[in-house]
């Protein structure tokens, strides 16, 4: 729910958050309503109540169906003919790996491979061993 938000001392917090701007370092060389905001948040807290709120609310809004239309077209790729029965929960975790896991060029492989093998006692079997070879290592 949206904080009350005062016209007048809107317009007064507007002028001294342009100068703010003009004076901070950070806030004049950054890019992006987003990021400013951020910083406002985290070095102004409670200078600009009204601006925040307006802020808040403004950013919550969105501005394209494009992100929409990426999600719903990932999870078209997701759900085919031959997963059509993944439960909700199961869908709602893949889809959450593919919107929100890291590029494969930076996942720590070794980092994963190592806690895999950690968790439980694995056997190796190699593609060249027979199933008799297999029979006597056990």
């Amino acid at each position: 729910m949206m904080e009350k938000v005062d016209a007048e001392r809107s317009q007064s917090e507007w002028t001294a958050l342009k100068s703010a701007i003009l004076t901070h370092p950070n806030l004049k060389t950054t890019k992006g309503v987003p990021q400013r905001v951020k910083i406002l948040a985290a070095n102004h807290e409670g200078d600009y109540p009204n601006l925040m709120a307006i802020a808040d609310w403004g950013l919550a809004l969105c501005l394209s169906t494009g992100e929409c239309e990426r999600d719903f077209s990932l999870l078209k790729l997701v759900k085919t003919a031959r997963r059509n029965n993944l439960s909700g929960q199961s869908l709602e975790r893949i889809m959450a790996i593919k919107l929100d896991a890291p590029d494969l060029a930076q996942f720590p492989f070794d980092v994963a491979m190592s806690n895999w093998l950690g968790v439980v006692q694995r056997r190796s079997t190699t593609a060249s061993s027979t199933s008799a070879e297999r029979i006597e290592l056990a």
